[in-house]
């Protein structure tokens, strides 16, 4: 559940899509193991926290806060 809340924070702050590169590298300062960002970021978009959308041949993700 902390590291849920760590990476929605990281999409509150940014307000702006993010590839899965991106988080993965944002992932780890804020102090989620890299392994596990992947595995977080998908029960975000499972839960409906987190919108994503595949964009050309990239998959953007994004959460604004409300």
């Amino acid at each position: 559940e902390e590291k849920r809340d760590r990476i929605l924070k990281i999409y509150y702050r940014l307000r702006e899509p993010l590839n899965l590169k991106e988080i993965e590298k944002l992932g780890p300062r804020a102090g989620v193991i890299p392994q596990a960002v992947k595995e977080v970021n998908q029960s975000l978009i499972d839960d409906n926290l987190v919108e994503s959308d595949k964009i050309g041949i990239g998959a953007f993700f994004w959460a604004l806060p409300s």
